[in-house]
């Protein structure tokens, strides 16, 4: 087992720690979000966590309930003696005791890894689209890395890190793996249909439209507006499914459901 917590320098993951970890490019973290302003950082920082959908059921994880900052760090703690005065004035503003997770994974889009990394934690309360993973594990052989840019020991994680410590003597086989690029389909399905529905729409519209607009040359104004109409149509189903989920949550409200 090895359980990797929060690695970081003034508040900012540090790659080449988690490059001696896990290897150069398996675990790749965020970077400040600003090196002339410091105190930017806080904007990665965070009190509550969630868990994924393949956070595990079972193996003392389903005992986690919450996953909120509890601590009662100082800056001082984090930083002390001349470190706090002269390194990191701008970062004396921080509530440590209120900061669950400093930065986090950054997503792969191109590149692979070695190890079959899953992410169970991510952040919680940002906007859509802008969470991300703060916790993956990978089941290697009989044993399993945990990697986090959490602070663990110190915010009160003890049912999250007694979980973890439960999966030792072999006892892995309710950790989480990649799923097929199939599975990774389904769990898209709602976009999958969403673009698919645009797409489709704007293939039946686009003549139609461009045959009404009669001052623009009939030749490449459908290819053109069809290509258009693909995001315009898209929009429109996602408005459309986002009206239909309100309407339905507003009719069990009301019917006490």
């Amino acid at each position: 087992m090895l359980i990797v917590e929060s690695q970081a320098v003034y508040g900012v993951p540090c790659q080449a720690a988690y490059d001696a970890v896990a290897g150069k490019g398996e675990l790749a973290v965020s970077g400040p979000p600003d090196r002339q302003n410091p105190a930017k950082v806080k904007d990665r920082l965070g009190a509550t966590c969630r868990k994924t959908r393949a956070f595990p059921k079972k193996g003392r994880f389903e005992n986690v309930e919450t996953l909120a900052a509890s601590g009662h760090l100082q800056h001082s703690d984090m930083f002390p003696g001349t470190a706090t005065d002269i390194l990191t004035p701008q970062l004396k503003e921080i509530d440590w005791g209120k900061v669950l997770y400093r930065g986090w994974f950054r997503r792969k889009i191109f590149r692979g890894t070695e190890y079959p990394w899953v992410s169970i934690v991510e952040t919680a309360n940002r906007p859509r689209w802008r969470n991300h993973s703060v916790m993956q594990v990978a089941r290697i052989g009989d044993g399993a890395i945990f990697a986090a840019t959490m602070m663990l020991a110190t915010t009160g994680q003890a049912r999250l890190v007694l979980a973890m410590l439960n999966c030792a003597r072999g006892n892995t086989d309710h950790l989480p793996l990649p799923g097929s690029w199939l599975e990774r389909l389904r769990s898209s399905w709602r976009l999958v249909v969403t673009l698919g529905a645009g797409a489709f729409a704007a293939y039946l519209t686009g003549e139609d439209v461009a045959r009404g607009l009669t001052w623009i040359n009939p030749n490449w104004a459908p290819p053109i507006l069809k290509a258009l109409l693909i995001p315009a149509g898209a929009i429109v189903f996602e408005i459309g499914w986002r009206l239909f989920a309100g309407v339905k949550a507003w009719w069990r409200d009301f019917i006490g459901y």
